[in-house]
């Protein structure tokens, strides 16, 4: 089993953390222009782990640009980073977060830009491989083809990887809960449906083992994180990002190094 780690605020302290990477893995590095993201990758690289594999983008905007990416994302943030991809020279891996924005008010401001968020979007994904790049999408969990289907038509937060090629990482982060009947029913009934669907291009995204940007995200214990991976190895899954690296420790280790 494939372990990515998530890391949305790369400082020190967090990167650090790679000092604790004894088995192979890649970074999902978040940056907010392919330059800052440049940046982080020679600090990365400073490290000098050669357990760390790859490094891979992460565009986020700021908050009140929608911070994440669908047809409701700010217009001239959009079309600045699809712009600079665009750009790109060099083969590129990217995750392309793909939720609402942060601001839900965002979804009525910017509703007048719909259709040319559509466009913008559509054509990047559909020119990708024009442009040397290497999708994977960041997506909500969800239970049926159905609304996919009306999720990806209405607002662009779900994307065929089919048509576009991309590897689709389902966010199932338990920590969120832990007041649920049946969590592991809840996994496998995901990871059910995501092989099905998807196959090989089907992810798995695990945690929370650090807050992100809301702050008070809830944190997976490690006897949680060893569950939650021992049912993704049950059912088949090759590959698992965890969010995120900031929040790594011994403890964590042991459990992901157990279950390789």
């Amino acid at each position: 089993m494939k372990i990515s780690f998530y890391e949305e605020f790369p400082t020190k302290e967090n990167l650090d953390k790679i000092k604790l990477i004894n088995f192979n893995a890649r970074i999902i590095a978040a940056a907010k222009s392919l330059k800052e993201f440049y940046i982080i990758k020679s600090t990365i690289k400073k490290y000098n782990n050669k357990n760390v594999k790859e490094i891979i983008y992460w565009p986020v905007l700021d908050e009140k640009e929608g911070y994440w990416f669908s047809a409701f994302t700010k217009n001239s943030a959009l079309k600045r980073i699809i712009n600079e991809l665009q750009r790109n020279k060099n083969p590129l891996a990217i995750m392309w977060d793909a939720e609402l924005p942060f601001h839900k008010s965002l979804i009525l401001r910017q509703a007048f830009n719909y259709f040319r968020n559509r466009k913008l979007i559509l054509d990047f994904f559909e020119n990708s491989e024009k442009y040397k790049i290497k999708i994977l999408t960041s997506e909500y969990p969800l239970e049926s083809k159905f609304f996919r289907r009306l999720l990806f038509d209405l607002f662009l937060i779900s994307f065929d990887t089919e048509k576009y090629k991309n590897k689709k990482i389902a966010m199932l982060y338990t920590s969120f809960l832990k007041n649920h009947p049946n969590v592991e029913h809840f996994l496998e009934r995901q990871m059910e449906i995501g092989k099905r669907a998807f196959g090989e291009n089907f992810v798995v995204a695990l945690g929370t083992i650090a807050s992100g940007i809301n702050g008070n995200e809830p944190i997976l214990s490690h006897k949680e994180l060893e569950r939650d991976l021992i049912i993704a190895k049950n059912n088949g899954i090759n590959e698992v990002v965890i969010f995120r690296l900031g929040g790594l420790n011994e403890e964590y280790v042991k459990v992901i190094k157990k279950l390789l």
